[in-house]
């Protein structure tokens, strides 16, 4: 793939269930999305590399890519037909400053979940490349506190 690297792919099993708060038992499914296209009334492309942001350059965690919607596409699962994912690459690639290009999205302002179980299907690149791929879910206060704060919850590769 020349000088890209697959990124990240979040499954087509993005699927959040209800829970009894006193009880293990599985409720019905409140939510999900099976990535037949990136849906902006939930998502939000993130664009740029956090210098504009309170946070500061970096988002505040030091991060070297820039963000661009050309690194967020949608493929079909090998083996899987019907099946789609979220595709997020970095590329090693220019733009202003940054040396590297990757992609992201949030759900903030347009999807919550207080309670229920959070199912999620990944497929991460070898860490052996230097990147560092994950899923992460941050407090809906974000906005107000800002991160950390906001509390986070982080699933990663490990």
């Amino acid at each position: 793939m020349n000088n890209q690297i697959k990124g990240l792919i979040i499954s087509t099993v993005l699927t959040l269930v209800l829970c009894g708060t006193a009880s293990a038992q599985v409720g019905q499914v409140i939510w999900q999305d099976d990535f037949n296209s990136i849906n902006p009334s939930i998502w939000n492309s993130v664009v740029g590399n956090g210098c504009d942001q309170p946070s500061g350059c970096g988002f505040g965690n030091q991060e070297l890519e820039y963000y661009s919607k050309n690194n967020l596409s949608i493929e079909p699962i090998a083996g899987e037909a019907g099946n789609n994912a979220l595709v997020i690459q970095a590329k090693k690639e220019t733009t202003g400053t940054n040396q590297f290009t990757s992609g992201k999205l949030t759900s903030i302002n347009n999807l919550a979940i207080k309670y229920g179980l959070i199912e999620v299907r990944l497929k991460v690149p070898d860490l052996k490349t230097g990147l560092w791929p994950a899923f992460w879910l941050l407090g809906t206060n974000q906005n107000s506190v800002g991160w950390p704060k906001c509390g986070e919850m982080d699933m990663e590769r490990k």
